[in-house]
């Protein structure tokens, strides 16, 4: 083949690998493994670079160069390959421990690395002499420690993806898979006419054909993206195109210009050079955003803000109470957001069925009638997270025994050509879905599209449940209102104080669950991910400071449920589920639990129980976490002495105390203790974390058992006791 003709097909294959390298890279910059994988596209684009530039070499200096710099981005594509073997898939198991030994590939490249780089630009070391027509490399003894450290490599590389591909499942696995063919075949052909046949065998009739193999490599991560949701190809193409449309016109500027100074004699070539320099950076970036909004209208290119519509979200979310709304405005920000041709929000009701909260594009009974299926109700209640129509083929190989379920969950998300289905979860169970249509441009949905839509789906369950609250606690309050109104005149003003404090109730619990536990809980799942370093690698210093931060934070969720509990039992929508009990138990348990804590205080720790066994119809958590905050309460405000805690049978009662020798109550105090937001003088001066809410919550569960809690002190610094009386039969 004509020499010319090869050098320009070797250069149209460096600049598609350089163009896909660009773009992998600017589009998941601070992705890891499109940090590798890039760089292997990267050093791919250098190696088919200089294998063309060799073919022009006018002299033995530049060939000893570019035969020189070829090796280097040899050298480049096995480390890249490897790190990448140890990245992808972001695979978590102890298992991959036996392929991928944690330290030794660190090592390794660290010493390698540097040493063939060495290697390889010693003259004469390597590369001792070039014969230019016809093409021949004369190599030292460099050369077989180049080749020893890329075989090596290339060897560890695939054992480390055939390690991953064995305890790999679902799409990551088909994606090792197809990529693993691609690499395979590119990195044996090339290395057969690049490497084995010129080094050991002195035959370099089939150099440049080597390069020409990475076509392989690029169909195999096509189909991947294509098929697997590697990427996102029409979101490459359509960036890329942008790139490159505002690339050449900004040269096609800068040339116009170049033009027009060779009428302007006193305008020397530095000084041009240093305006045009200028100048691109500003044109590029005005020709950009025209190229971006063409692209946004003609291309149906979605260039959303991950960040920004998850800030946006949060923010409607946690203003927007009315359930109507509420619905609307998340099907119409996925609409918007994602480019969608449809979406809807589908709620169970209190008689487990889904009713449509809002829906744009499907038909109504198409909607409802999907959800019918009950493989899909429980593959997302067991999962609990997004069920792409994609996968449903992955999930089929990997589950053959509900074969006939799967099928007709294709089939139902075919006919009403549904793409996604998200689960609205709250405290573990479904609440309500979101089912979602195909893209306008008909693009799959991405790794990113998926993280976007996992956090959508996390922070609409807990509003569309805060709204449904909201919504049962007007509508107590208009049935309450209504019911009063037809009293006589004699309940006017107990209808008055009965319509402000239902109001204030109504305010209250609006305030604490929704104004409260959706950005706490937000918070949260974006402190769990930093930690996990999905956002990138944090120091250990930082990672004990979000230990912190997330202690708190959980103690703040665990305030605002405190709160929700008594709004529940106030309202008469939290009942206690009895079971029969041994108090005894249940009185140790406790006692254990809160044990070590006193003696870290240096405090003696008595249990006192009978030697009968007590038995009474309780709630048993609700019980324990009674008892725990009692004992709490006297381990605070108890400097030194004792804490009894004991057990007591009185006619049809059984009375738990728990005793201590602590700051006692004074008369007003005992009063008041067991209101809530409320704590006794000292505790005020001890500590600044307490909401003074344990007491309160305590009494408000022994009040479902029709129970009583109550305290008793002889005064200040004499200590207190406090008193749970149970009744022993509930019926």
């Amino acid at each position: 083949m004509n020499l010319t003709l090869n050098y320009y097909l070797l250069l149209l294959f460096a600049t598609f690998n350089l163009i896909l390298a660009i773009v992998v890279h600017f589009n998941n910059e601070k992705n890891k493994v499109a940090t590798w994988f890039s760089l292997i596209l990267g050093g791919t684009t250098l190696w088919i670079f200089t294998n063309a530039m060799t073919l022009r070499a006018t002299d033995v200096e530049s060939g000893i160069f570019w035969s020189q710099i070829s090796y280097f981005s040899a050298v480049i594509i096995a480390a890249a390959f490897f790190y990448f073997s140890l990245v992808f898939p972001d695979i978590t198991s102890r298992k991959i421990d036996r392929y991928i030994p944690k330290k030794i590939h660190k090592i390794y490249l660290a010493v390698a690395v540097p040493l063939v780089t060495v290697t390889v630009f010693i003259p004469e070391f390597t590369v001792r002499d070039v014969n230019l027509y016809p093409w021949q490399i004369f190599t030292g003894p460099g050369i077989y420690i180049f080749s020893s450290f890329f075989l090596l490599t290339i060897i560890w590389t695939f054992r480390n993806l055939i390690g991953k591909y064995f305890i790999s499942t679902g799409i990551e696995k088909m994606q090792l898979r197809y990529l693993f063919s691609g690499m395979l075949l590119t990195t044996v052909l090339a290395g057969i006419t690049n490497l084995i046949l010129p080094v050991f065998f002195g035959n370099y009739e089939f150099v440049w054909i080597g390069p020409l193999f990475t076509a392989f490599l690029i169909f195999s991560i096509t189909y991947t993206i294509l098929n697997y949701r590697l990427l996102n190809i029409r979101i490459l193409a359509s960036r890329a195109l942008i790139y490159l449309l505002s690339f050449s016109i900004t040269l096609g500027i800068i040339y116009y210009l170049y033009r027009l100074k060779t009428g302007m004699d006193y305008l020397s070539m530095e000084l041009f050079l240093f305006f045009a320099i200028i100048a691109s950076i500003a044109i590029f970036k005005v020709v950009f955003n025209i190229s971006e909004k063409l692209g946004v209208k003609y291309l149906y290119y979605s260039f959303y803000s991950y960040e920004k519509v998850i800030k946006n979200l949060s923010k409607e979310l946690n203003r927007i109470l009315d359930f109507d709304k509420l619905c609307e405005y998340i099907t119409s920000t996925l609409i918007e957001s994602m480019n969608l041709e449809r979406a809807v929000v589908l709620v169970r009701g209190d008689d487990t069925r889904f009713k449509i909260g809002n829906n744009i594009g499907f038909k109504r009974e198409n909607g409802i009638s999907m959800v019918k299926n009950q493989f899909l109700v429980e593959w997302l209640q067991k999962n609990k997270k997004p069920l792409i129509y994609d996968e449903l083929s992955l999930i089929l190989h990997n589950n053959r025994k509900k074969e006939e379920e799967i099928k007709n969950l294709q089939s139902d998300m075919k006919k009403i050509e549904a793409e996604a289905c998200l689960p609205l979860i709250y405290n573990e169970k479904i609440i309500g879905l979101m089912v979602l249509g195909n893209k306008k441009s008909r693009e799959p949905f991405t790794v990113k599209d998926i993280e976007l839509l996992t956090t959508l789906s996390n922070q609409a369950s807990i509003a569309i449940k805060n709204a449904k609250l909201y919504a049962e606690v007007e509508n107590l309050s208009q049935n309450l209102e209504r019911k009063v109104e037809e009293k006589t005149k004699e309940l006017r003003k107990a209808l008055d104080e009965l319509k402000a404090a239902n109001r204030s109730k109504t305010e209250f619990i609006a305030m604490s669950s929704h104004q409260l536990r959706t950005p706490l809980t937000a918070m949260k799942g974006y402190i769990s991910m930093i930690k996990e370093e999905r956002y990138g690698e944090i120091p250990d210093e930082t990672k004990e400071k979000l230990e912190d931060v997330l202690a708190s934070t959980e103690r703040l969720i665990n305030i605002v449920n405190q709160l929700l509990d008594i709004s529940r039992i106030e309202l008469g929508k939290m009942k206690a589920a009895t079971e029969k009990e041994v108090l005894n138990d249940v009185v140790m348990s406790t006692f254990r639990e809160m044990e070590e804590e006193g003696r870290e205080k240096d405090l003696e720790m008595n249990l006192n129980l009978p030697s009968e066994t007590i038995e009474a119809d309780i709630d048993r958590k609700k019980i324990e976490e009674s008892i725990i905050n009692l004992i709490d309460n006297s381990i605070k405000y108890t400097d030194k002495g004792s804490i009894e805690v004991g057990l007591e049978k009185k006619e049809k009662e059984a009375i738990i105390y728990v005793k201590d020798t602590g700051e006692g109550l004074s008369e007003q105090e005992k009063k008041d203790i067991f209101k809530s937001f409320t704590r006794g003088d000292s505790g005020k001066k001890r500590t600044g974390e307490g909401a003074g809410l344990g007491l309160h919550i305590a009494q408000k569960y022994v009040s479902l058992h029709e129970g009583d809690l109550y305290a008793k002190s002889e005064g200040k610094g004499k200590g207190a006791t406090f008193f749970i009386e149970l009744p022993l039969f509930l019926n």
